[in-house]
């Protein structure tokens, strides 16, 4: 049975351009299982001479996504200066993903601190009485997500993958400096002790 008897026409795939521009769109946000991130397909982009793949548009099944969204319990939780590692398993029994979360900096404020005033024993030199104190600097702060091991989260991230040595690396990214990602803490009942 050939295409032309079934009543299906079959059109060439979009370019690559065009699902690149497309994966960005909220319509191309991918709800998947934590399985799934690892079954995602590269695209392969041909040219006359190479064919190699691109690490910029996944297909799950047959449906480009960059972004996912999934939903899973914190099986552990490493945090460094400027981002935290939550390695999240939904419970499928088959493997664990680690997803990178860059924290949201924040720059506090740092309030002028009033002038001493000295006892009228003590005497300052011209230059003491001249100089000033340099400005006070805004400190950056990163807003931590209250995460432990144990929590179920709600996600959402694009996937990035590696090359390491003589395998392939794959994560999420939760940016969300950048506002591309989220990490929703579920409630659950009140099991969880409070943080001192």
């Amino acid at each position: 049975m050939d295409a032309s008897s079934s009543g299906r026409v079959f059109e060439a795939p979009p370019s690559l351009a065009a699902l690149q521009s497309w994966v960005h769109r909220p319509q191309a946000l991918a709800l998947c299982f934590v399985s799934d991130v690892y079954a995602l397909r590269a695209l392969r982009e041909e040219t006359n001479l190479v064919t190699r793949t691109t690490r910029d548009v996944f297909l799950l099944d047959h449906f480009p996504c960059k972004f996912v969204q999934l939903v899973g319990w914190v099986a552990g939780v490493d945090h460094k200066d400027t981002s935290m590692t939550i390695t999240l398993d939904d419970g499928d029994g088959d493997c664990v993903l680690n997803v990178s979360v860059k924290l949201a900096q924040v720059e506090l404020k740092v309030e002028k601190e009033k002038e001493k005033k000295e006892a009228r024993t003590t005497f300052r030199s011209v230059r003491e009485r001249v100089a000033r104190p340099p400005p006070p600097q805004p400190k950056n702060y990163y807003v931590r997500p209250d995460i432990i091991v144990g929590d179920t989260v709600r996600l959402s991230g694009y996937v990035e993958e590696w090359m390491r040595k003589s395998d392939t690396v794959r994560q999420v990214v939760v940016d969300e400096e950048s506002g591309s990602g989220y990490v929703l803490l579920t409630q659950m009942s009140s099991t969880r002790m409070p943080r001192t």
